[in-house]
C-alpha cells in the first residue's frame, strides 16, 4: 500500500472531478457526440460520473474541523 499526502490527494481528487465535469460538458454540448451510437454515449456518461465519484472519494479527510 502507498501513502499519499494531503496535497497530492487534493490534487488527484480535483483532477478526477474536473475530468468528469469536462467529459460531461463536452458530451452534452457537442454535436460530435450526437453521431456516436447510444451505447457509446451512455458509456461516456457513465465514465464521467465514475470519475466525479472517484474525485469525491479520494479527497483527504479534514482534520480539526
Amino acid at each position: 500500500m502507498f501513502y499519499l499526502d494531503d496535497a497530492r490527494q487534493k490534487y488527484i481528487s480535483k483532477l478526477f472531478g474536473d475530468l468528469g465535469k469536462n467529459i460531461m460538458t463536452v458530451a452534452f454540448a457537442s454535436y460530435f457526440f450526437e453521431k456516436f451510437p447510444l451505447p457509446v454515449r451512455l458509456i461516456i456518461c457513465i465514465i464521467a460520473v465514475i470519475l466525479m465519484i472517484l474525485g469525491w472519494f479520494v479527497q483527504p479527510v479534514k482534520k480539526g474541523v
